[in-house]
């Protein structure tokens, strides 16, 4: 089964025994401008109302689990921005359309195409990151401490759509 979203969750500070958080959505492996591709019935992705709630582990030795009765807390004010379904759009008409997959276990025309092996991004290990805990260097080519990183994002070399 392929994955159909990804929650990314990141942490931006614990005060006054609040945790604030910042939250990451991102559809996968299918066209968000068409609806029952989550799960049949739905909306589009791009129109979807989302709720999420975190759960709280209290102990540090067990694995995370569903099956685990610890404290759940609704996750309030997460709310998809208010111009998703344009930039989606935008997305669409600057490259031609969402593209479609050959696999034939799904809808040619509502999924996206795996991955090619030379897709991937490169992430910014930012100074807090490194200094955070005893850091030596970077173990993979798809992270950079110095500003090739930057360097890559204002190259002007037009990318090969198709």
């Amino acid at each position: 089964m392929n994955a159909r979203i990804s929650i990314l969750s990141f942490p931006q500070r614990w005060k006054n025994n609040q945790l604030t958080l910042r939250v990451l959505v991102i559809p996968r492996n299918f066209n968000p401008l068409i609806a029952d591709q989550v799960a049949p019935g739905t909306v589009p992705w791009v129109d979807a109302v989302i709720k999420l709630r975190a759960r709280l582990i209290k102990d540090g030795e067990k694995y995370p689990s569903i099956k685990e009765a610890d404290e759940i807390f609704p996750l309030i004010g997460i709310a998809m921005p208010a111009n998703t379904r344009a930039i989606f759009e935008d997305i669409e008409a600057q490259y031609g359309g969402i593209p479609a997959t050959d696999d034939s276990n799904t809808d040619a025309s509502n999924t996206l195409k795996p991955p090619k092996p030379d897709d991937r991004a490169r992430k910014y290990l930012p100074e807090s990151y490194r200094n955070s805990f005893n850091f030596t260097t970077v173990r993979t080519p798809d992270a950079a401490i110095d500003d090739s990183y930057h360097c890559a994002i204002k190259d002007k070399t037009p990318s090969i759509v198709g």
